[in-house]
């Protein structure tokens, strides 16, 4: 099973043998070669040759030196006489391991700094690496068909009366740049609010040491469209232990599964806990799924929210990072204040998952 699920009618372009690896950090390095008006859509720069359509180009990106973009043009006869159309570019020898999880940005530019429109309103193509396949958001207008593992064949529709003319273009930039998976949807159906490029310690989570993303449960998990309201712990004077370890709070990203399992393992339980952890999803993933600690309740809440399609309530949220002995720690989503109750106090609960 992929990692994440992509599938949001996108275009896609499959490869094969290509594993995911996340990069450090987020840059872009943009690359720029310069063509112009088209006789056989080629023009001289003020050297002895000419640079032409159809050549392919070395450019520079933040994850590969040598990624080469090949312009091309085709003569599409109409009422007026005719023209050369930019009709597809193709990105090729990209670097399997450097690019992998990355965004290639590609312009095209005339004789002013405002990028052009490749057809209609597009003034720039977004084709994503995601690790086993190259996607885009693109409908209608320009396609994006596979070549081989490291290189993608944009397709221009020639037959839209809006397409760049060749002879409008003088120069290309592509841009790389880590891709951000916030919004896109993972195992089981978590929508991602949390992304880390660098990874991150969900303690005692399948993904753990090495995780990179936390997701919440589409709305409607438990059958209903708000969250139940349930108690912290059937038990209000037992003590969890769920504020952490001497190396921890319990209150941090990476802590929730942990305090989550510490919920569910005491005597007298969690109505909380025993409701998420129960919770399979679409792929059988019961036991996958925690109570976001203290500091992941408030990603979820200000990160995630309406702007996400996370439906909440006006009463408070419970995170599962204990307060004291009788006491847990919650939040509201409309004014992110946050507190503490007993717990035996019904809040909503949203379950969260790490991968």
């Amino acid at each position: 099973m992929s990692l994440l699920n992509f599938d949001n009618n996108n275009s896609v372009a499959p490869r094969s043998k290509k594993p995911l690896k996340l990069l450090l950090g987020i840059g872009a390095v943009v690359g720029a070669i310069t063509l112009g008006p088209t006789l056989a859509a080629s023009i001289n720069l003020g050297s002895s040759a000419p640079i032409e359509f159809g050549q392919g180009l070395a450019l520079t990106t933040a994850c590969d030196n040598e990624i080469l973009l090949t312009p091309n043009s085709t003569f599409i006869n109409d009422e007026s006489g005719g023209a050369f159309k930019l009709t597809s570019i193709k990105v090729s020898e990209i670097d399997l391991d450097a690019c992998s999880g990355k965004d290639f940005t590609i312009k095209v530019f005339g004789s002013s700094p405002t990028a052009l429109a490749f057809n209609g309103d597009i003034s720039s193509i977004k084709v994503e690496d995601n690790g086993t396949n190259y996607s885009m958001h693109y409908t209608s207008g320009i396609l994006l068909e596979p070549i081989d593992d490291s290189s993608f064949l944009l397709v221009i529709d020639s037959a839209d009366p809006t397409t760049l003319s060749a002879d409008q273009v003088v120069s290309f930039t592509i841009e790389s740049e880590t891709h951000n998976y916030i919004g896109e949807y993972g195992p089981g159906g978590a929508r991602i609010f949390y992304f880390s490029a660098e990874g991150f310690d969900e303690v005692g989570a399948p993904c753990s040491p090495n995780c990179h993303y936390l997701g919440f449960a589409p709305t409607g998990w438990n059958g209903t469209q708000l969250d139940p309201g349930l108690n912290w712990s059937y038990g209000t004077t037992e003590d969890m232990s769920a504020t952490g370890t001497s190396d921890a709070t319990g209150s941090q990203v990476g802590s929730g599964f942990a305090n989550t399992v510490l919920m569910g393992s005491y005597p007298l339980s969690s109505e909380a806990a025993d409701v998420v952890q129960s919770y399979a999803a679409s792929d059988n993933s019961a036991g996958e799924w925690f109570i976001p600690s203290l500091a992941e309740l408030d990603l979820l809440l200000r990160d995630a929210n309406m702007a996400l399609g996370f439906v909440t309530g006006a009463n408070a949220y419970w995170s599962s990072t204990e307060s004291i002995a009788s006491r847990a720690m919650w939040e509201y989503p409309l004014n992110f204040i946050s507190g503490n109750d007993a717990k035996d106090h019904t809040y909503y609960v949203r379950p969260i998952r790490a991968f």
